[in-house]
Formats: structure tokens, C-alpha cells, sequence
């Protein structure tokens, strides 16, 4: 919620990307998109939901949400999680550690962190 995707595809991608507010794209064969109940809130309500949200789960300024954010390595991937983790520390005060994992695939990584 609080991953500004106006900014996202306008500023740190740049490159003609409309704001991704779903996971199949819209031009994709048979899709009919829906609209999303986000889409309609600015980013300060979006903010403020997700920061409510983060409280009742438990987290705030006392107990920051740490995390470890993969990416793989491509520059527009790496340029993302920047702007992930900045936007995510900015709103939230989560704490976000980068971590490219060139050569090798994320689901490698990934996978014994889920199973445990």
C-alpha cells in the first residue's frame, strides 16, 4: 500500500509503465481488470491504512518491521528495491536490508525461508 506505484512508474522507471494495481497486466489475452478499491484512495489514505494495519499487527515505532528485500540482479530491479525500501522506511519506519542475489535464482533463497 504504501509503495507509491504513480512514482513508481512515472519517476524511478520512467520508461512509459502505467501504475501496476494488479497482478495479471491489463493487456493480457482474456483479462477483463476490475478496479481496484486502491485506486481511488491517494497515497497519504493508502499510507495511513498500511500504517494501521502494521500497528495491529504489532509493529510501530518501538518495534520497527525488520525484513531482507531480494531482488536479482538487473538495474531497473535494483532501482526498484531502492525505491521500495526507501518508500517503506519513509511511511512505516521499516527497517529494509537489500540483498541482490546475482547467480543464483531468488526461489532458491527463498524457498528454506518459507519451509521453516
Amino acid at each position: 500500500m504504501t509503495i507509491d506505484r504513480r512514482v513508481m512508474a512515472e519517476k524511478v522507471l520512467g520508461t512509459g509503465e502505467k501504475p501496476a494495481w494488479r497482478f495479471t497486466p491489463d493487456v493480457t489475452a482474456g483479462f477483463t481488470p476490475q478496479p481496484s478499491q486502491f485506486e481511488s484512495m491517494s497515497q497519504a489514505e493508502l499510507n495511513a491504512q498500511a500504517k494501521a494495519l502494521l500497528a495491529a499487527a504489532g509493529y510501530g515505532p518501538n518495534r520497527p518491521l525488520k525484513l531482507t528485500l531480494l531482488y536479482n540482479t538487473s538495474e531497473n530491479h535494483q532501482k526498484i528495491a531502492i525505491a521500495v525500501a526507501s518508500m517503506w522506511k519513509k511511511n512505516l519506519g521499516v527497517e529494509v536490508k537489500l540483498q541482490n542475489q546475482s547467480g543464483k535464482p531468488i526461489s532458491t533463497a527463498v524457498t528454506p525461508a518459507i519451509s521453516t
